[in-house]
């Protein structure tokens, strides 16, 4: 069941989700300095957690909280 994401990224990880994923084009905004993707992705995050997380400094996620919980277990379980 796809789950609704609301991310706010700097145009240069809008620019890079564009060219990794070009599917992804019709669902971004302008938004004031940022650009908003929004969009329905799979409830696991596959692919948008890991993707979020090589940009962690470039994005923000809005909605869902389930999600940011997700990237932040992901970060907590990282090997140094």
């Amino acid at each position: 069941q796809p789950v609704d994401v609301v991310v706010k990224l700097t145009p240069t990880a809008a620019q890079q989700m564009k060219e990794l994923y070009p599917a992804t084009e019709d669902y971004f905004q302008p938004c004031q300095d940022a650009i908003l993707f929004s969009a329905p992705v799979n409830a696991e995050f596959k692919l948008l957690d890991r993707l979020l997380l090589s940009l962690c400094d470039e994005v923000e996620v809005v909605s869902p909280p389930n999600l940011r919980e997700h990237l932040l277990t992901i970060w907590s379980h990282r090997k140094i």
